[in-house]
């Protein structure tokens, strides 16, 4: 039995019901259609009910009843803050759209993080949400991207926020900066952003010196 198996047993789910995904070299995110960006989307939430459904198949039935929300610890489940959707063509939206990154805890409460798409220019935004007086704002929009998939500050950041010291908090945008390879960033805990490092340029081959499409998050050293 392999591990899918393992994990599934019980459920009425096989490895052929998922797709088999296909992926590109990073450069060529930017450029993708929201049909694409759409499938993967599609894709992750048939992961993620595949996972609630196995979830449920190996927990006896809670006595709770039908429609009730609370398992029997006593936790329960609400929604703090529901994201905007994005417009299919341009991918923008005001305060920001697909949350697929990690936050971060910040001070006094509050929860910092981004968007992959949405904003006003469809290329991500760095949030925070005050969770005591449930209050969202976006401190940083990513700005639009020309022809050649660049932009001053990235665009589509990944993966997620690392807090550092003095409440700073580092980044990675998987496109976009001068050369539409991906840029390094930090922003501070009132929103002050800075670029620490753009991705440089790709030759022919697709190759260059440091690195291009960062998906990966930043680790804060001592």
């Amino acid at each position: 039995m392999n591990r899918f198996e393992e994990y599934f047993e019980g459920t009425s789910l096989r490895e052929s019901d998922f797709p088999t995904p296909r992926f590109q070299p990073a450069r060529h995110l930017a450029g993708s259609t929201a049909r694409t960006r759409l499938a993967i989307a599609k894709m992750l939430c048939a992961l993620l009910l595949a996972c609630g459904l196995a979830d449920a198949a190996a927990k006896p039935s809670s006595a709770a009843g039908a429609g009730s929300t609370a398992p029997a610890g006593g936790t329960s489940f609400s929604v703090l803050y529901a994201f905007q959707a994005a417009d299919p063509v341009t991918l923008g939206s005001r305060l920001g759209s697909q949350p697929d990154t990690t936050p971060a805890l910040g001070p006094g409460n509050t929860v910092y993080g981004m968007t992959v798409e949405g904003g006003l220019n469809g290329t991500g935004v760095i949030y925070r949400f005050d969770m005591q007086a449930r209050r969202y704002a976006v401190l940083h929009t990513f700005s639009a991207l020309d022809a050649n998939g660049a932009n001053e500050d990235g665009a589509y950041p990944g993966y997620g926020l690392t807090r550092g010291p003095g409440n700073v908090f580092y980044g990675m945008a998987s496109s976009g900066g001068a050369n539409g390879t991906g840029t390094i960033f930090a922003i501070t805990a009132s929103g002050k952003f800075a670029v620490l490092h753009t991705f440089s340029a790709l030759d022919a081959n697709g190759n260059n010196e440091d690195g291009a499409g960062p998906l990966r998050v930043v680790v804060v050293g001592q």
